[in-house]
């Protein structure tokens, strides 16, 4: 009776658009297959462990749901409480986090407040705080089940920020990079890089809520082509990350359906303000601007994406910053006005179409994230060349190959997709803009005082709308007073399944997607 009711609460949610699933009813209320075959297969955009993600496998960016951090993620981009019942600000910029007590890690040892001490610290160690300014001495052991985080700047976003899987409590002395120990409703089963990932349901979990599937195989599958092709054949049951031209085929099959999850995730062109050599071009804001107006977000979604993505105006997704989302100015796309700019600072149209100056072409270079497919690339560029801007632009083979290009410093654009990975409405201009995260990128891309002074009001903002209202006038400098970054539209995140997967609800945030309640039926 539980499973039928769940069943049709998905159902009512598909037809109203709540979790995006285009699922016929009667693949819903199908009965759940026996326990044997409560198995899933998931096809994944690639394998980030072999290369500088190994510290977090499978914890992200693939959520396994191994590992659970103090603070979870709902869909609405809020925090709910997970190891942690309940937190409160203490003053002098200190939180107070009280556990959950009778939680065991899968290795049997106790969930308590020096196990969350020894896990923030190992972020520390590894340089992975992000931009909540936690150091070494930041987490103060208060008693068996409490525990103080004092960051070492001004941060009233904390609880926010650690919902990020990063901060997922391990078991003290294991080595996550070797065998994850964790408290989450799945145990690390085993690893074979370029190849899998398997957990198993964890019997003992804590939770009212036990896992539905015996056990989970994630495949690193990293072609698009080869994906659908692994779902269309059997070989898979899930795939994550379906291009979006893909859709519309996939729709028509019989057995199958896709996913889409809510707005989590924004493509947003990061600019190299501080260039040198051949990579200073953009340190004229003209320039900038002019190719901020070239490109049309509304074509991207709706040509290239086929409708499976929406323009946005800044650099996070509309829902993160509430109502502030409506005053954040949205992209002006004007190729004539993008024309009659890059004229009046000299730039002249040469034989080719391409724009010269004192003997030098309008010619940028950049770089786009390793799963970023090319055809939406090969678009991008073609929007340029209608106002004379030459933009080349190259899909890195991987993550490793990624984060080396960019910390070089040689590029002029970067192509990306940011992911709403926190509950925290000024993550994404904080991470990749502000000049006091240690990030190595931000030297090139901060667009100055002005942007870090709101970004700072937004940390220290005592509540949630102030924190909103001030990351959403500091995109507003970076994308409209600066243009310093180029706001285009929201990620196509699309998941497609087999119409006998049950109970799968996209989060808007992928490294937040939650396996507990999906299951198979016949």
């Amino acid at each position: 009776m539980k499973n039928r009711l769940i069943a049709l609460v998905l159902v009512v949610l598909a037809a109203c658009g709540g979790n995006g699933a285009d699922a016929p009813p009667a693949a819903q209320e199908a009965v759940p297959l026996p326990e044997d075959r409560q198995t899933l297969t998931v096809a994944t955009p690639g394998d980030v462990y072999i290369t500088r993600d190994r510290i977090f496998l499978g914890i992200w960016p693939d959520n396994a749901g191994v590992c659970e951090t103090l603070v979870g993620m709902d869909h609405d981009f809020q925090p709910t409480p997970v190891l942690a019942t309940s937190w409160t600000y203490r003053g002098d910029n200190t939180f107070r986090f009280e556990l959950r007590r009778g939680v065991r890690f899968h290795n049997g040892a106790p969930l308590n407040a020096e196990a969350v001490r020894y896990s923030i610290n190992r972020v520390v160690e590894l340089r992975q705080t992000l931009n909540t300014f936690v150091g070494p001495d930041s987490v103060r052991v208060v008693d068996e089940y409490t525990v103080d985080i004092t960051p070492t700047q001004l941060n009233l976003r904390l609880p926010e920020q650690i919902v990020h899987p990063f901060f997922s409590i391990v078991a003290p002395g294991t080595n996550p990079a070797e065998r994850p120990v964790c408290t989450g409703p799945f145990t690390f089963a085993n690893y074979s890089p370029n190849d899998r990932l398997v957990v198993n349901r964890n019997d003992q979990y804590w939770g009212e809520d036990k896992a539905k599937l015996r056990q989970i195989t994630f495949r690193f599958i990293p072609d698009q082509n080869t994906r659908r092709l692994a779902l269309e054949s059997g070989e898979v049951d899930l795939v994550w990350f379906l291009a979006p031209q893909q859709t519309a085929d996939v729709r028509r099959r019989p057995g199958l359906q896709v996913a889409p999850a809510p707005p989590g995730a924004v493509v947003d062109i990061s600019l190299n303000l501080n260039g040198q050599g051949q990579h200073t071009l953009l340190q004229d804001p003209e320039v900038r601007r002019a190719l901020s107006m070239s490109l049309d977000p509304r074509a991207l979604a709706e040509q290239q994406w086929q409708g499976n993505a929406q323009p946005v105006a800044g650099v996070s997704p509309p829902a993160v910053l509430g109502i502030a989302a409506g005053t954040v100015r949205p992209h002006l796309a004007d190729v004539g006005q993008a024309r009659r700019i890059l004229e009046l600072r000299g730039w002249r149209e040469g034989p080719d179409g391409i724009r010269e100056k004192d003997g030098r072409k309008l010619s940028l270079v950049g770089t786009a994230q390793f799963d970023f497919e090319p055809e939406a690339l090969q678009f991008l560029q073609a929007q340029a060349r209608r106002v004379g801007i030459d933009l080349r632009l190259e899909k890195a083979p991987d993550a490793a190959a990624y984060s080396a290009k960019i910390n070089s410093g040689e590029w002029d654009v970067d192509v990306n997709y940011y992911n709403q990975n926190d509950a925290n409405p000024v993550r994404i201009p904080a991470q990749f803009w502000y000049s006091r995260v240690n990030n190595a990128r931000v030297r090139l891309t901060n667009p100055g005082p002005r942007f870090d002074a709101l970004v700072d009001e937004a940390l220290a903002a005592p509540d949630l709308l102030t924190a909103q209202r001030k990351a959403a006038e500091a995109i507003n400098v970076l994308v409209n007073e600066e243009a310093a970054a180029i706001a285009l539209t929201n990620f196509p995140q699309i998941y497609a399944h087999k119409t006998s997967v049950a109970g799968f609800q996209p989060h808007p945030s992928v490294n937040h997607q939650s396996w507990t309640a999906v299951h198979r039926v016949g």
